[in-house]
């Protein structure tokens, strides 16, 4: 049962690696999704390694934790990102903010897109709130909606969602380098738990 346990963890952790990888290199309205799985899942790694307590013996299993949890409740960034899943968990709400880079941006490059707008399009738009690109159609009645495309690969982009509560620490961290910080410290739980408890 306790590799079990552990090899949930490590899917979770999967997972995690999964959503910041995409999170990295994805420039659409997939890139807050992709934030908000790693947030969650990286809450989800912790509880399913306390599942080991009940299959090594509770005084055993905390005796082994506690100095992880004592380092999670006195990190700034770590206990921020549990804050965070809980407002997402709780009340869906992530604040974020999206910043753009943009490296190279010619309409030549969009103009492949521009020639074939779909029917009832009005206008094209790049970088919108949650960072996707496409097509705003209206259908006359009052109803607008929004059809995202992928940019050309000759428009370099990169589009970055900084999260508010992280921003507000004193540190020099960006939001990404955070997200690595936690995955690598929920990473080094997992090994641990592995080597002292297989």
């Amino acid at each position: 049962m306790k590799t079990k346990i552990l090899e949930r963890a490590y899917e979770a952790l999967r997972n995690m690696q999964f959503s910041l990888t995409n999170y990295k290199k994805t420039n659409d309205e997939n890139k807050i999704v992709y934030l908000r799985n790693f947030i969650t899942t990286g809450r989800s790694v912790t509880f399913i390694i306390q599942n080991l307590k009940s299959h090594v013996g509770k005084d055993n299993f905390e005796y082994w934790y506690q100095p992880w949890q004592n380092k999670m409740s006195n990190d700034e960034i770590l206990t921020t990102f549990k804050n965070l899943r809980n407002e997402i968990e709780k009340q869906g709400k992530l604040d974020t903010y999206l910043t753009a880079h943009i490296e190279h941006l010619s309409s030549n490059d969009l103009q492949p897109l521009l020639e074939n707008p779909p029917h009832n399009a009005t206008s094209f738009f790049v970088g919108d709130q949650i960072g996707g690109s496409g097509w705003e159609i209206d259908y006359d009645n009052g109803i607008t909606e929004k059809i995202y495309v992928e940019l050309p690969k000759e428009i370099k982009m990169t589009i970055n969602f900084e999260i508010v509560d992280l921003l507000d620490l004193e540190n020099d961290m960006t939001t990404i380098k955070m997200l690595e910080y936690y995955y690598d410290y929920l990473s080094s739980i997992y090994t641990d738990a592995k080597k002292t408890f297989l």
